[in-house]
């Protein structure tokens, strides 16, 4: 009978310790790594530059932003006659015009301004996000949902970090091919970004043109306000030579509607004329007129984060 009893605790005691064992994960197990690390938060700001007196560009661009996932915000754009105020450690441009197109060599050195402005502003701010996105106000925005869904996922991508393979400084997106040029856009360097199985490819090529939306990394804007010779907006060999990683990512989110070939810009007027007044369409490059000083327009902290609202002048001046 003792001996019946003993080996009955010895049973249940072997038992015990085998049921242990197997409660024990083992080592890569599911159980282990079942819990996901935390998706990376983008931190980036939008910044519309807009002439004081096109209300009805900055009214599409609001209502297109709508569902920005990112703060919006206005910056008041520089013209002929207030880019020297406002830009006074420039070399700008007083007249003359731009071979390519006729376009008014004032009108482009005030948009290199207004771009300062803007890397001015944030530098300023000690809570600035990470990234800043650059939008002209002519721009139609093809697929909301794509747009943001790959605007995230691109700034994200590890080869594309600060000390990734191919890290940038400056991106251009959605770029378009010039009008004159019989020569296809021929990559002279590529680079891949990948973000799990997406992958967004980057290309350095000749004729590509736009600088109509811009991803911008704010750690770089020494660089970028370390040009102080003005240069048309779009030409970015000049940022390459002056040792800025500048890089082209199309991944068909935007057109614009008064610049490009006329079957993007067709597409684009399209798209607009469901939202937008007509006049968007047409541009300010020719015809810019002298507008009041700089005019904060930035939303207020304390409003719902949720609408990120592009904050418009009430009228005309």
């Amino acid at each position: 009978m003792q001996r019946t009893f003993v080996l009955l605790c010895l049973a249940t005691s072997a038992s015990s310790l085998v049921m242990h064992h197997e409660k024990k994960p083992k080592s890569g197990s599911k159980a282990q790594t079942s819990a996901k690390s935390p998706e990376k938060e983008i931190s980036a700001h939008v910044y519309v530059i807009n002439l004081q007196d096109r209300v009805d560009r900055c009214t599409c661009m609001q209502t297109q932003l709508t569902d920005s996932p990112f703060r919006v915000f206005r910056q008041q754009a520089a013209t002929r006659t207030s880019q020297f105020e406002l830009c006074p450690d420039s070399d700008l441009a007083k007249q003359g015009v731009d071979r390519l197109g006729g376009y008014d060599k004032a009108a482009q050195s005030a948009t290199f301004c207004s771009n300062q402005l803007i890397y001015n502003r944030v530098k300023a701010d000690p809570n600035k996000p990470e990234f800043i996105i650059v939008m002209e106000d002519d721009i139609v925005i093809a697929n909301h949902t794509k747009l943001w869904d790959s605007v995230k996922s691109f700034l994200k991508a590890e080869d594309c970090s600060v000390g990734g393979q191919h890290e940038w400084d400056h991106v251009i997106v959605d770029p378009w091919i010039h009008k004159e040029s019989n020569l296809e856009p021929g990559p002279t360097k590529a680079g891949i970004c990948k973000d799990g199985k997406t992958h967004h490819t980057l290309v350095q090529a000749s004729h590509m043109y736009g600088a109509h939306m811009q991803l911008i990394r704010t750690s770089s804007l020494d660089k970028l306000l370390s040009q102080t010779k003005w240069h048309v907006a779009d030409h970015f060999n000049i940022e390459r030579r002056n040792g800025l990683r500048v890089w082209h990512w199309a991944p068909d989110v935007v057109k614009q509607s008064s610049a490009g070939p006329g079957d993007k810009r067709n597409f684009a007027r399209e798209k607009l004329a469901q939202q937008c007044a007509a006049t968007v369409m047409k541009s300010d490059i020719s015809h810019t007129k002298p507008t009041s000083k700089l005019n904060d327009q930035r939303q207020e902290e304390g409003e719902d984060s949720s609408k990120y609202k592009l904050i418009c002048p009430s009228k005309s001046v």
